[in-house]
Parts: C-alpha cells; sequence; structure tokens
C-alpha cells in the first residue's frame, strides 16, 4: 500500500491541505494513508521533514506549495507541475513519470498545466533581474528552494516523488523588501520588522498589496487542485 507525504515549507502553504496547526518541522495525518509536513523555508529543512516522514512509514513523497515565476508568461496562480527539476549545480532530476502522467490528465481537466523545468535556488531571489538572469542559465520556468532536496531524498530512497506548486511570485516582479528582511528560516513573517520597514518606505505598500494578490491566486489555484485530484493526489498503489 502507498503511503503519501506531502511536504510544504510555508505555514500558508500547508493550510491550503489542513488548517490544523502544525509546528515547523511537525506533521499531521490527514488521511489513514496521507502525512502533511511543515518543513520551514530551504532544502535542509525539507529534507530533514522528508526524513521524518519516511520513518513514519511513508512510500511517496510530494512538493507542495508556490514558486517563483522564471518564465514571464506565467501569471499569478498558473499551475507547475515539471517533469524535470535542476539543481543549483546544473544537475537534473526527474519525477515520477507514471504519477506525473496521471496528474496531468486529470489538472488537464480544469487547469492549464505547465511542465516545464523547475530550478533550484539555495537562497531567497529578491530582484526580477536575478530571475531574469536564471532564466537564460537554465531555461526553466520556476524557482524554489526546497523541490530538489526532496527529490535527491526520494531517489536514495527508491521511492516515487512529484511536485506541484503555483506561481506566487511572478518573473517580472520584485519581492518586496519588506517581506524578505521580514521573513525567518521557518517561513514566518516577523510582523514588526515588516511594518517597521515599510512605515519608513511607504512605497512598499503598494508591492506589499500585489504580493497579496498574487499569493491568493497561488493559493487558489492549490485548491483546486486538491478539489480535482483528491487528498490522494492520485499516486499510484
Amino acid at each position: 500500500m502507498t503511503r503519501l507525504g506531502i511536504i510544504a515549507a510555508l505555514p500558508a502553504e500547508q493550510r491550503t491541505l489542513s488548517t490544523r496547526r502544525i509546528a515547523c518541522g511537525g506533521w499531521i495525518r490527514l488521511t489513514d494513508n496521507t502525512l502533511l509536513a511543515l518543513s520551514g523555508a530551504g532544502p535542509e529543512r525539507a529534507a530533514a521533514a522528508g526524513r521524518r516522514l519516511i520513518e513514519e512509514g511513508i512510500n511517496a513523497l510530494l512538493s507542495w506549495g508556490c514558486a517563483a515565476g522564471l518564465d514571464s508568461a506565467l501569471a499569478p496562480g498558473a499551475l507547475v507541475l515539471p517533469e524535470t527539476l535542476i539543481a543549483a549545480d546544473g544537475r537534473a532530476h526527474n519525477v515520477d513519470p507514471t504519477w506525473h502522467q496521471r496528474l496531468h490528465r486529470c489538472l488537464s481537466e480544469c487547469l492549464v498545466v505547465h511542465t516545464g523545468s523547475v530550478v533550484e535556488s539555495r537562497h531567497l531571489v529578491v530582484e526580477a533581474t536575478e530571475k531574469a538572469a536564471l532564466f537564460e542559465r537554465f531555461r526553466g520556468i520556476a524557482l524554489d528552494m526546497e523541490s530538489v532536496a526532496i527529490a535527491q531524498l526520494a531517489a536514495g530512497k527508491g521511492i516515487p516523488f512529484v511536485i506541484i506548486r503555483t506561481i506566487a511570485d511572478p518573473a517580472n516582479s520584485n519581492l518586496p523588501q519588506s517581506v524578505a528582511r521580514a521573513l525567518d528560516s521557518r517561513g514566518n513573517v516577523d510582523l514588526r520588522k515588516l511594518f517597521s520597514y515599510t512605515l519608513v518606505h511607504p512605497a512598499e505598500f503598494g508591492r506589499l498589496l500585489q504580493l497579496g494578490w498574487h499569493f491568493c491566486a497561488a493559493r487558489r489555484t492549490l485548491k483546486r487542485v486538491v478539489k480535482q485530484t483528491g487528498s490522494d493526489f492520485l499516486v499510484p498503489s
């Protein structure tokens, strides 16, 4: 029997699957055969969360949440279901083809599905110019910090892996400096830092509103994915 482990980096991503509170580094049970972990941001935390889920008996891994766009054609909320991930060192990692094909067939019934590669970043990418440079170098369509680490763990354990991400930070947008300064390594925003910076730099208010709209679009798509696939995400049995 297949037991699925889902890894989300940020609390807002986790809440598209469950409103129950999860401590960073912890996990909850969604169904008898599906566990959800909140890892915190970055590859090390994602891999640690994956190892904990494997200790609990899961034998399939899903990287879940939002991504930054590298291809300017992808609007906020665009669904990314890549066949390949590209590590920061340029090495490629493939997802499980059977699982990917099942998801693609199902999700294509209600959403436009983008299958281009997702690129790994080892740090938070803030500027649109850096996204453009990464697009020119790797030709991936989106960027995240956790999925390659989860893919490497899955490959090492010989278990299937896929990634489902939606665009929350499009290619032509700069991430607000207030968010970059206030976001901690667990994926939580320090509101005191956020508001302190924004009060000194009032132009940030507009950027924050725009990011909020983008993130809402990404979350709506994630919820549509759950509605279409169910909580098992069509994982092969």
